[in-house]
């Protein structure tokens, strides 16, 4: 099987702050609106996680891969996990980067109420998170491909194995039949089943 690679870029969150609070009106207007959405100012400049990123379709989570598998059935069901893992994987990947290639992640309307301190903070934060989520992703997916590759490597020298010793089983009973069908039926010449010559004086 093929390994991928999930190359993630890390994007530059820019946030563009034409004069501060400038954009949302005279002071007055501004604090109203600051207040009004202190909630979101607060989840931009340290609440926010990342958990649209991680989270649905993009969730991922690890297969489970055992030590080796025996049988057929068991190869396949732990062969279609990891595949299933691997287009999951390759999907966040290209949405994380989908996404920070866009730019700042934080809305506009947001944007405009925040001071230029904040502005700093929220950027500051949001490249935090998404350097976060990249480290564990690619530190996540490593011990993934690393168990699949040992359990790739133990259950091909199982198959291997197995099939020699039934090789050699096989081999053993056929010659153990033809020597039972030997006994039994003696070929001429052989010198079984045969009257001794008559001695002579």
């Amino acid at each position: 099987m093929k390994r991928f690679v999930g190359v993630m870029v890390l994007g530059v969150s820019g946030l563009a702050m034409a004069g501060g609070m400038q954009s949302a009106g005279n002071a007055q207007d501004a604090a109203k609106q600051r207040e009004a959405r202190a909630a979101d100012i607060a989840f931009w400049t340290s609440g926010y996680k990342g958990e649209d990123l991680v989270s649905g379709r993009f969730s991922c989570p690890a297969p489970s891969i055992p030590d080796m598998s025996k049988t057929k059935s068991q190869i396949k069901s732990v062969s279609d996990s990891y595949q299933a893992w691997q287009q999951c994987y390759n999907g966040f990947v290209a949405n994380l980067n989908e996404t920070l290639s866009r730019g700042s992640r934080i809305p506009a309307d947001v944007a405009a109420l925040l001071t230029p301190q904040e502005a700093q903070q929220a950027v500051a934060h949001v490249d935090r998170v998404h350097e976060g989520l990249i480290a564990q992703a690619q530190q996540n997916a490593s011990q993934v491909m690393a168990r699949y590759d040992a359990w790739q490597g133990a259950t091909e020298r199982y198959v291997k194995s197995d099939s020699t010793a039934r090789k050699l089983e096989y081999e053993m009973s056929a010659r153990q039949q033809q020597e039972s069908e030997a006994q039994r039926y003696p070929q001429p010449g052989s010198g079984m089943g045969t009257a001794p010559a008559p001695s002579r004086r």
